[in-house]
């Protein structure tokens, strides 16, 4: 388990999961990264790496941070939430990464689809499971129905390939607002 959360105060750093050479996620600054391991007590999953010349972080140790949660209720639900999103996003991108393909909005798509094994054109709770679970079966059913609550937006107990895609959207709209401030 992590002992420590971390804020990005300079350069860019990469996400790098089950040994792939392929960066899954890439931080920069503002971007905050081992929430996830404090918050829901469990090992940490990815390496991180600095993939610039120079990269400061600035460090909080966990026990500080849970305490700003335990003190900050609505605050916790969110980082929560944030933490269920980026989990799902992983475990998208390590499937298609397992599969030979890469991280394209197309890849991202055929793991969708690859991952609707009854071929509804929707996401069940127990494919979403499998999903997660291929990339930890460790994960708590909890979390992932929490998951599965926080992403259906209509509310139908399933999740859409539209709603699937807002995930990946979202985290591209801020990419692209985070370039041009850099």
């Amino acid at each position: 388990q992590g002992k420590s959360m971390f804020l990005v105060n300079d350069g860019k750093l990469e996400v790098k999961h089950g040994g792939n050479d392929m960066a899954i996620h890439k931080y920069f600054r503002g971007d905050s990264f081992g929430e996830s391991s404090l918050i829901f007590e469990r090992p940490r999953s990815s390496t991180v790496i600095c993939a610039s010349d120079t990269c400061s972080l600035h460090e909080m140790v966990g026990s500080d941070f849970l305490a700003v949660l335990d003190s900050h209720p609505d605050a916790a639900a969110s980082l929560r939430d944030m933490c269920r999103k980026r989990l799902f996003k992983k475990a998208v991108k390590t499937l298609s990464l397992e599969r030979k393909r890469g991280l394209t909005n197309a890849d991202i798509v055929a793991a969708f689809h690859e991952s609707d094994s009854d071929g509804s054109g929707l996401l069940s709770f127990d494919e979403i499971k499998n999903l997660m679970h291929r990339m930890d079966p460790t994960i708590p059913e909890q979390e992932i129905r929490s998951l599965l609550k926080f992403v259906d937006i209509d509310e139908d107990g399933l999740i859409s390939l539209d709603e699937y895609l807002r995930l990946f959207r979202s985290f591209e709209h801020e990419e692209i607002g985070r370039k041009r401030y850099q």
